[in-house]
């Protein structure tokens, strides 16, 4: 047993990023990798030991805290008509299949859901933040369409001080809901087929901060 904590941290965590690292099934995606390069994501499936950087478990886990700091608040004023971590799973063909948790969801006097909150933990909250971005509206997309509801919001908080918070209304769209559709079906057959998709980032930022950025350069354009 070990009595030293910092070895004990990094152990920890060096034991959940491998468990990261299992095996998946075709087919089974997260609405989290919505609108990720697509290659960044194939790399993860086949190539996970080649990050070059392990995932940052510990500020998801400063991220999940804040969230759920976040939720004893509201709790408080809607009391049992919010809920958080439904989950769902939404089959979008017969080979391709979303699954996962909705963040707090929001119910009528008849138990329907009226509204879903995707919660976003961000180290610095700016007041110039004017909208939201690509894969987050996609995500919360995700779980509308899965709970069947028209109302929802992006809401970002601060991991260091809650109420430090913005949020923004996104209602379901259909025509972006297809967007996201046609996004899955297109990474399944990457995935599927075992194919290297192109280097083509939904954002611009996503290759300074690629786990994979060294691998992806040497397997060039495609």
């Amino acid at each position: 047993m070990l009595e030293n904590l910092e070895q004990v941290v990094k152990s920890e965590f060096a034991a959940k990023n491998k468990q990261e690292g299992k095996p998946r099934e075709v087919g089974k995606y997260y609405p989290s990798e919505v609108f990720n390069c697509k290659r960044k994501i194939f790399y993860n499936w086949y190539y996970y030991d080649e990050r070059e950087e392990p995932l940052p478990l510990g500020l998801f886990s400063m991220g999940k805290a804040a969230e759920e700091a976040l939720f004893k608040i509201v709790k408080e004023y809607y009391g049992d008509r919010i809920e958080s971590q439904r989950g769902f799973k939404l089959d979008i063909t017969d080979r391709v299949r979303i699954q996962g948790y909705t963040d707090f969801v929001l119910l009528d006097e008849n138990g329907r859901v009226k509204k879903v909150w995707e919660i976003k933990s961000v180290g610095v909250l700016y007041d110039k933040k004017k909208e939201v971005s690509l894969p987050h509206r996609g995500q919360l997309t995700c779980y509308l369409k899965a709970m069947k509801c028209l109302d929802g919001a992006v809401v970002y908080i601060e991991r260091g001080n809650i109420e430090k918070i913005k949020e923004f209304e996104v209602p379901f769209d259909f025509n972006f809901w297809e967007r996201i559709v046609s996004y899955f079906k297109t990474l399944n057959m990457f995935i599927e087929t075992n194919t290297l998709p192109p280097q083509q980032p939904e954002e611009n930022w996503e290759c300074n901060y690629c786990p994979f950025k060294k691998k992806c350069t040497e397997d060039g354009i495609c």
